[in-house]
């Protein structure tokens, strides 16, 4: 499929359900893999104070992995909006919203009983204050709705989105980083970078081989040079910085995507279609892994702890998602939209395209 002007606006991902921009998925299947590893370490290294490779490795991801995913969100924002309101609202109420208020209460519900045996404690207040004050890592689904919403009330309008965001950040910087506000505020830029850049990165990742491992090389060279000189940085703390971060990880995480192939990337892919569920679900699964491993006396902070509980965070919520997917149970279960319609990658001024 092709716009107006000739360029691609859909690839096929072989050996994955649904005709979909390939890159974009594999883009998905390297964030939530790095989300599922790094809430793992986290849990096995408590890397909040832990020294060393773990701490180094926490630091890199935080800058850039779930930035990537509100990038991910913005790149198909404008053409989702320009359907209408009353469809876009429809549509983040099930594939968003939902999610958030089932998985928050069934995690939750899980600590409360198994209070004993979680690291985070929880109480009934904290599942009653679900819908303003969000859980553990369902607080990206609370922000990436509140950034939804704002594109909504702006559209079509790019501009006064940006000027929104800026308002909104200086407004909720005094609220500190656990304020949900301030994180929705932080993510909105990258979403902004989505929505702007959605035709640039189609054509970036149309390029020869050896252009796309040029701009690779050179953002991941920013990235670390960045980190290196100033080390890691937060929004509230280092809002440019922070942001630059973001930015040159996500776009050497996308060329990268761009130039995985064959077998790696239609895994990655496929990882990238469940990637709703594997979100909602791998905290649950990677704790019980732990837990049991543990108790057979796998000691907890080793590598053979952490890779294992990787591998059951993901393997077990994506053939859990493959399931609900073939029961046609996948939307109402909270897991995403199952093999989702083709998704269009085009120019926010040019929404409408032709086959």
């Amino acid at each position: 499929m092709t716009d107006a002007r000739g360029h691609v606006l859909r690839e096929q991902t072989p050996g994955v359900p649904g005709n979909r921009v390939a890159w974009v998925d594999v883009a998905r299947g390297l964030g939530i893999l790095l989300v599922v590893y790094g809430h793992a370490l986290r849990a096995t290294y408590h890397s909040d104070t832990a020294t060393g490779w773990p701490r180094l490795h926490d630091t890199v991801l935080y800058s850039f992995h779930m930035p990537l995913f509100f990038v991910l969100s913005g790149l198909f924002l404008w053409p989702s909006l320009a359907k209408g309101a009353a469809p876009f609202a429809r549509g983040k109420l099930v594939t968003i919203v939902w999610p958030y208020l089932l998985w928050s209460l069934i995690e939750g519900g899980l600590q409360l009983v198994l209070a004993g045996t979680v690291n985070t404690p929880m109480s009934v207040r904290d599942l009653l204050l679900i819908p303003v004050r969000p859980l553990d890592q369902f607080w990206f689904l609370y922000a990436l709705f509140v950034c939804q919403i704002i594109a909504l009330a702006v559209y079509p309008r790019r501009f006064v989105l940006v000027a929104v965001a800026m308002a909104g950040f200086v407004a909720t910087w005094p609220l500190g980083v656990d304020s949900i506000w301030f994180e929705s505020f932080s993510g909105l830029p990258y979403v902004i970078a989505g929505v702007f850049s959605a035709a640039t990165l189609r054509d970036l990742t149309r390029q020869s081989l050896p252009v796309r491992v040029g701009w690779l090389g050179l953002s991941w060279s920013i990235f670390v040079a960045l980190f290196m000189l100033w080390g890691p940085a937060d929004a509230w703390h280092a809002p440019v910085l922070s942001f630059a971060l973001g930015a040159s990880g996500c776009l050497g995480t996308i060329l990268l995507a761009s130039l995985i192939g064959g077998a790696p990337g239609r895994g990655l892919a496929a990882l990238g279609s469940a990637s709703m569920a594997i979100y909602v679900m791998h905290v649950i699964f990677a704790a019980a892994a732990r837990v049991v491993l543990k108790r057979l006396g796998v000691p907890l902070e080793s590598l053979t702890m952490l890779g294992s509980v990787c591998l059951v965070g993901v393997a077990v919520p994506y053939v859990a998602w493959r399931i609900s997917t073939m029961l046609g149970l996948s939307v109402a279960l909270g897991l995403g939209d199952g093999l989702r319609k083709p998704e269009l990658l085009v120019t926010p001024a040019t929404v409408t395209v032709q086959a």
